[in-house]
């Protein structure tokens, strides 16, 4: 595991990234970016506020930056599970 935060129950992208940053973990998108999305975060899944369109091409490609930085994450995680065994970190 490669820390060992404590994260609370929610939507908000920027807090998510502040914690992650408190760990030394940089995300490879900035906190405007985030700030953009948080709307996305919280609307889609209760479906209770209104949010303001956005560029699809601006979006699409930040979103796929983000993607490729999580998984590129998940497979490193993965493998140092592998090398050393869930118990020894």
């Amino acid at each position: 595991m490669r820390n060992r935060s404590k994260f609370t129950r929610t939507h908000d992208l920027v807090k998510l990234a502040r914690l992650l940053g408190d760990q030394g973990i940089v995300l490879p998108v900035k906190e405007e970016q985030l700030r953009r999305l948080n709307p996305f975060a919280v609307a889609f899944r209760y479906d209770d506020m209104e949010i303001a369109p956005v560029a699809q091409e601006g979006m699409t490609s930040l979103i796929a930056e983000i993607r490729r930085w999580a998984e590129a994450e998940v497979r490193a995680a993965t493998k140092r599970e592998e090398s050393y065994g869930p118990d020894e970190h």
